[in-house]
């Protein structure tokens, strides 16, 4: 999907950076997306909250974290009443 045409946010950053924030409302994992965009450098994903339907109840929503430069998450865990679980 086309970050352009989905619900975003874009907050500009002190350094000229910015960060946009995507909401994409699908019926598999919906989530938000949080992109950083600096200059000279292509668009980066550096997190996300998803909901993932194949966890068990209550565990449901996810979060992910990425590492510049690298294609897998480096962390992924759920959201479980204020608390990131490991």
């Amino acid at each position: 999907m086309n970050q352009t045409t989905q619900p975003h946010i874009r907050v500009p950053l002190p350094d000229g950076s910015t960060l946009t924030a995507v909401g994409y409302p699908q019926d598999d994992y919906p989530c938000i997306n949080l992109y950083l965009h600096r200059d000279g450098h292509p668009e980066e994903l550096v997190c996300f909250v998803e909901f993932n339907r194949e966890k068990e109840p209550g565990k449901e929503v996810h979060i992910g974290v990425y590492r510049e430069g690298e294609e897998d998450t480096a962390y992924y865990a759920p959201y479980e009443g204020g608390v990131l679980l490991p």
